[in-house]
């Protein structure tokens, strides 16, 4: 008997005095995450954030909440994007009788479509994602330098944006992940002191 309470006096001061070193995050967990709000203001400001400056495109981000049916029936034939047409189509046909799921879900495409976000499948080369993030409007606006990787690691898509986010550590901007449950990136470049 004594040596059962022994046993569980030393498996009790080994759980208080050895406690297992707290883990590092993940290379994701790292990266800001933003979530597409629902509502129609916080769509607006989701879209500010993500493109305040390209003022055509926040009046197109206006005009597709005001109206979505119609603003993304005539962006389905405007578009050359014959990929985002078809989303544009499919969403039209799947979210038109809740007018607030389908700004949820169509505007990013809207916002990817005009170069506000960019898309990275989870496994990408690094000229990829090199590409898709040289091809961001606040890049080429801003001109932020693009940092050169290592081309004999083998970066996953988070760490190599970390790397993006080091580099423009001084520029006041830095990629975060848009969380939509997608087995794939959407990517944003934000001000560093986004709150969301």
């Amino acid at each position: 008997m004594a040596l059962v309470a022994l046993f569980f006096l030393f498996l009790i001061l080994v759980s208080i005095f050895f406690k297992p070193a707290p883990q590092e995050p993940s290379p994701e967990e790292l990266l800001q995450r933003i979530m597409v709000p629902e509502r129609e203001e916080e769509l607006l400001a989701f879209a500010q954030k993500v493109a305040g400056e390209d003022k055509e495109l926040m009046q197109m981000v206006k005009e597709s909440l005001q109206d979505p049916i119609e603003f993304y029936r005539q962006q389905e034939k405007r578009t050359k994007n014959r990929y985002i047409a078809d989303i544009y189509y499919e969403m039209l046909e799947y979210y038109q009788e809740n007018l607030e799921e389908l700004n949820h879900f169509t505007l990013p495409y809207l916002l990817y479509e005009y170069k506000a976000l960019g898309w990275l499948a989870r496994k990408e080369d690094e000229e990829d994602i090199v590409s898709e993030i040289q091809s961001l409007q606040r890049v080429i606006c801003h001109h932020l330098p693009i940092p050169e990787l290592d081309m004999s690691i083998d970066y996953d898509v988070p760490n190599a944006l970390l790397c993006f986010n080091e580099a423009w550590k001084t520029s006041g901007y830095q990629i975060a992940l848009i969380d939509e449950d997608s087995s794939d990136y959407w990517i944003a470049i934000i001000p560093l002191d986004y709150n969301n």
